[in-house]
């Protein structure tokens, strides 16, 4: 007769399989040992093994139930950093607090630097950042140190610490190395030196790689699937009934509208649909970089320039094109660009310059109150009530005339004032194609016709991403949202935004874009591996001949 299973034999388990990285499996065990007896060291493992998870919500439970029977500094500790990715910071200053009280340690130090950093206690978190450096070096650490003192404008402290952070980062890891770049470089360029900020930039650029040899066949023959219009829409319907937009990417033909969209710029408006037009481009390419380090029989390589989602500054833009060789953009295949901030005439300018050729520009719009109120909401999930008022009352406001700013090229990464100009250049906005966000035929054309011309794969995408719909943890409540949009507009911060004519310049648009021929065919060519994208973790590439057999098994 077999020993019953006792609750230390569950904890056992548990406790082993957390070890080793198997979190779901010790949430598990970790369940069944507190059904046979409730202990305080079970709840405390359940709730680390939550947290690994990104269960935050049931991790504060789970910790709070181990508190209630054990005072504990480690559990203090995981329920303060539970609490810190819910953003409940003044609740986590509180948790790591009392973590310290009862032992010192430098992981705690650094989660309440952090939380008292979220709330605007820079002078105490530099103190808390330190005192954790004082019992271990750490380079994100270092960071927010580096941060903190950017805020109290100790901005040479502030380039100590993030250089320092540069000698302990985990070189391998590509969201450490870019996070460091980008705080090293603003350091910069806050401090005054914009050429030592231009220099770290162009480290940056070396690093990420925006000029790639890609074989976007991944080794495999270069033959396109053949499908006819029928069942090619037939496919797109299947792909949007399930949330998703299907994106081919057809066979190059001889075709002059196909070459005009080699070069491809998008001018990223916040909250207008951006993330969800360049988000999947972005991702596709450096995949394809992934997948072609493991096959050494690639061998239809082409030249891409895609610099990802990183022109904000206009420092950023002059070491990106300080790095390109005119030599080598005669045999690209094709540039993809995007800018979040910065002035994109200059880009626009500078790369034409390069290429000897205008790039297409294109930018997603709507409406302008709905993208105002969206702007706040958003920052609603991460900014507390003052923070709101705080970027409201800046004379700067970024919430002040965005799609006027944005479209016209003014008040950008703080070439003038954010105010209206009457020196605007209203030609400028001639070489832009606006389409508004609702329309997702012609946007999946452009992208397709892109796709197309770089003999990229075809994607296949969820709808939306950064959808704020989908996020129950705003520091706001509903009324606070409205209140805030309201001053908004007693401020006179859609004013301009109103003044301008949409509905012309979609019409424009429409009216002018050509596509290539291949689009209105009966019969059709598309390549032969699809890219799917069903979020930003979920996402594979797969032949399109199995993708078309059984779109289900993918999405």
């Amino acid at each position: 007769m077999k020993e019953p299973k006792t609750a230390l034999y569950f904890y056992s388990l548990a406790e082993k399989g957390f070890n080793i990285g198997e979190y779901k499996k010790a949430i598990v065990n970790f369940k069944k040992s507190i059904e046979l007896q409730e202990q305080w060291n079970s709840y405390h493992g359940l709730g680390w093994a939550l947290y690994r998870c990104n269960r935050y919500a049931e991790a504060i439970d789970a910790f709070h139930k181990s508190l209630a029977l054990k005072e504990d500094w480690n559990s203090y500790k995981g329920l303060g950093s539970a609490l810190h990715n819910t953003y409940k910071f003044k609740e986590a200053i509180d948790a790591f607090r009392k973590s310290l009280a009862l032992k010192e340690d430098w992981n705690s130090y650094k989660g309440l630097g952090s939380a008292l950093h979220n709330t605007s206690q820079f002078k105490e978190a530099i103190e808390q950042f330190r005192k954790s450096l004082a019992l271990k070096e750490n380079w994100d650490t270092y960071r927010g140190l580096g941060l903190a003192l950017f805020q109290t404008n100790n901005f040479k402290e502030a380039i100590q610490a993030f250089r320092k952070a540069f000698t302990l980062v985990d070189s391998s890891s590509i969201n450490q190395m870019v996070i460091s770049y980008r705080a090293l470089a603003n350091a910069y360029r806050k401090e005054g030196n914009i050429d030592a900020s231009i220099r770290t930039w162009e480290s940056f650029f070396l690093y990420t790689k925006p000029i790639t040899s890609i074989d976007p066949f991944v080794g495999n023959e270069p033959i396109y699937e053949q499908v006819n219009r029928e069942y090619l829409d037939k496919l797109k319907e299947t792909c949007n009934r399930l949330g998703f937009t299907f994106i081919p990417s057809f066979e190059a033909e001889n075709d002059v509208n196909l070459k005009s969209w080699k070069y491809l710029m998008f001018l990223h408006i916040p909250r207008s649909g951006g993330t969800s037009f360049e988000y999947p481009i972005h991702k596709l390419k450096q995949i394809l970089v992934d997948v072609n380090r493991k096959y050494e029989d690639c061998n239809n390589h082409h030249i891409y320039f895609n610099a990802g989602e990183s022109i904000m500054k206009n420092d950023q833009n002059t070491a990106l094109i300080n790095l390109t060789n005119p030599n080598i953009f005669p045999n690209l295949k094709s540039i993809y660009i995007s800018t979040h901030g910065a002035t994109w005439t200059k880009v626009s300018k500078q790369l034409s310059e390069r290429i000897n050729s205008q790039p297409r520009i294109v930018t997603t719009i709507r409406n302008p109150s709905k993208r105002l109120f969206s702007h706040i909401k958003n920052d609603a999930i991460t900014h507390s009530l003052e923070e709101i008022k705080s970027i409201i009352d800046d004379k700067n406001s970024r919430y002040k005339n965005t799609m006027h700013k944005f479209i016209f090229d003014y008040g950008l990464d703080g070439s003038i004032s954010s105010s209206f100009c009457n020196k605007i250049d209203f030609k400028s906005i001639n070489d832009i194609e606006f389409i508004d966000i609702s329309d997702t035929q012609t946007i999946s054309k452009v992208k397709s016709a892109f796709l197309s011309a770089s003999s990229l794969p075809n994607i296949v995408q969820c709808s939306r991403f950064h959808n704020s719909k989908d996020c129950n943890l705003y520091k706001l409540t509903k009324n606070e949202i409205k209140d805030a949009f309201c001053r908004c507009l007693d401020n006179g911060f859609l004013r301009q935004d109103l003044s301008i004519n949409y509905g012309f310049l979609k019409r424009k648009t429409l009216n002018r874009l050509h596509f290539p021929s291949f689009f209105n065919k009966s019969i059709s060519k598309i390549h032969p591996l699809t890219f799917v994208i069903k979020s930003e973790t979920q996402y594979n590439i797969c032949s399109t001949k199995q993708f078309c057999e059984n779109p289900l098994n993918y999405l």
